[in-house]
C-alpha cells in the first residue's frame, strides 16, 4: 500500500520531464550576454563555447527580426543570406551571425535584435501543458531569413 502512493507523483514528474524534454540544454545560452566578446579568428567551436551553445534558434517560439543588422567586426555585405560558410546563434533577444573562412576562422561578424512571442521557455512550456494555442510573432516582427 506503501509504495502505491508513491506511483501518482513520479508520473507526474516523468510526464513534465517528457513535455520539457526539447529544451533541455538550450535554456541557458548566453547568446544575449556574450556576443560582444566575439573576436576575428575564432573557430566555431570556441564561439559555441562562449555563447554556450551551438549554431541554431535556442530561443523560445518563433524568432522575428526588429531591427536592421549591425557589424561586429569585419566587413560589411549587403546581402547576408547569400554568403557561404556562416552560421546563426538565436538566443532570446539576439540574433549573432558568422562568416568563417576556408579554414573555419570567423571573419565577419553581425547581430540583430530580434523578438519573440514568448518571454521564456518556462512561458513556452506552461502554454504547451495547458494546451493553450500558440502566441503569434509580434505583428512587427518578420521571420529571420
Amino acid at each position: 500500500m506503501k509504495h502505491r502512493f508513491w506511483l501518482v507523483p513520479t508520473a507526474v514528474v516523468l510526464i513534465i520531464s517528457a513535455l520539457l524534454a526539447p529544451f533541455n540544454g538550450v535554456m541557458f545560452n548566453r547568446v544575449d550576454s556574450a556576443y560582444h566578446n566575439l573576436r576575428p579568428g575564432m573557430t566555431r567551436a570556441e564561439v559555441s563555447a562562449m555563447l554556450g551553445c551551438g549554431p541554431g534558434d535556442h530561443g523560445p517560439g518563433e524568432a522575428g527580426v526588429w531591427m536592421g543588422t549591425y557589424l561586429l567586426f569585419g566587413e560589411f555585405c549587403d546581402d547576408w543570406r547569400r554568403i557561404d560558410h556562416r552560421d546563426r546563434w538565436f538566443g532570446q533577444s539576439m540574433c549573432v551571425m558568422l562568416r568563417f573562412d576556408e579554414d573555419g576562422r570567423a571573419v565577419n561578424a553581425y547581430y540583430d535584435h530580434i523578438v519573440r512571442p514568448y518571454k521564456s521557455h518556462w512561458d513556452l512550456a506552461f502554454r504547451r501543458i495547458t494546451f493553450q494555442p500558440p502566441r503569434p510573432l509580434p505583428i512587427f516582427g518578420s521571420l529571420c531569413p
